[in-house]
């Protein structure tokens, strides 16, 4: 992992240093993702035959 050498994509900072001044709000993960009544997510790929 880079913690030595800035990013240009990171206006020049360490990955750790973006990090840290963009708290991560776990709240927003708290909860799971709930499907309406009778519904299923779409299959990734057909069954094979």
């Amino acid at each position: 992992y880079n913690r030595e050498r800035p990013h240009s994509s990171l206006k020049y900072q360490t990955p750790e240093e973006f990090a840290a001044a963009r708290p991560f709000d776990k709240t927003q993960w708290a909860q799971p993702l709930e499907l309406p009544d009778g519904s299923a997510p779409a299959p990734i790929a057909r069954a094979a035959e």
